[in-house]
């Protein structure tokens, strides 16, 4: 549940704020647009959603191994979480995914390359 993401006052509301007539806010809500939060989020959500379509096309910069499609699957889930201790790692755990994947990609193509070269 990420109300920060509508953008209003309303979102972040207490349902126990129509009984009293004042508004109350969710905890950790202070009722105005934090732009720190919401980038942090909007960030996460990008990257989820990055290894999510290459995960399902089982492609990014050459094919993915099928470990590596569960691991960016689990990776866009666990992104998707709302306590830190679950996104932080995730995030970390998936600059190295990606890293990773890089490397192996360019190394493949180096020796694609220097093969067809002889």
């Amino acid at each position: 549940f990420y109300p920060e993401i509508l953008l209003i006052d309303a979102a972040v509301t207490s349902p126990a704020s129509a009984v009293s007539g004042t508004p109350e806010f969710l905890p950790g809500y202070s009722g105005g647009i934090d732009f720190g939060a919401l980038g942090f989020l909007t960030l996460r959500l990008a990257l989820a959603f990055y290894l999510l379509s290459s995960a399902l096309a089982a492609f990014d910069r050459s094919r993915l191994t099928t470990a590596e499609v569960v691991i960016r699957l689990a990776l866009s889930v666990m992104l998707a979480a709302k306590p830190i201790y679950i996104y932080l790692p995730a995030m970390v755990v998936s600059a190295g995914a990606i890293g990773f994947h890089m490397r192996v990609s360019a190394r493949n193509g180096l020796n694609q390359a220097q093969s067809a070269g002889r």
